[in-house]
């Protein structure tokens, strides 16, 4: 669950702690559901993201010792709805400010192919005849087809059925 919540002492809680009783104190703020397209870096949801990319980041590293702040880099799978240039670099700002390595962005449908594609799932040697990878969001279909023959990977958004156009 995309949940967090701050109590009054500044510690953040993500996840299903987020909702364990010895965290739900008076002061605490609980958010859940809070992902949104970013408008302004300095806005209050979106300070929360930052809280909360920052929080994930840190556990991952605790989880995993042979992860260190200088031997990786990040790349973060956004929405593929967010196709507005300003949106992208807001949200890259974002994981930056949250102290992620960040090598870059890419859209959820195209990160869901090019996994596909990785040498363990054995999805690669099928792309030659044309492939596509659906990303089925909550509100939107989103898909990313790739051939050996293409010149390029395309990606479509789509609302409600409806094919909005290239991501």
């Amino acid at each position: 669950v995309s949940a967090i919540c701050k109590t009054p002492n500044g510690r953040f809680h993500i996840g299903n702690e987020a909702f364990e009783a010895d965290n739900l104190v008076d002061g605490t703020q609980l958010s859940v559901c809070f992902k949104q397209a970013p408008k302004d870096i300095n806005g209050e949801k979106e300070q929360l993201m930052i809280a909360y990319m920052r929080t994930i980041y840190e556990r991952i590293l605790s989880y995993e010792e042979k992860l260190v702040k200088d031997n990786h880099i990040v790349y973060i799978a956004r929405p593929s709805g967010w196709i507005d240039e300003n949106t992208k670099e807001l949200y890259r700002q974002m994981a930056l400010n949250a102290g992620i390595p960040l090598g870059g962005l890419t859209s959820e449908s195209r990160a869901a192919i090019f996994y596909a594609m990785s040498p363990n799932v054995g999805f690669a040697k099928e792309v030659a005849q044309g492939a596509i990878v659906f990303d089925l969001g909550s509100s939107t279909l989103d898909f990313t087809y790739l051939s050996d023959n293409a010149e390029e990977v395309v990606d479509y958004l789509t609302a409600a059925g409806e094919k909005v156009g290239l991501i």
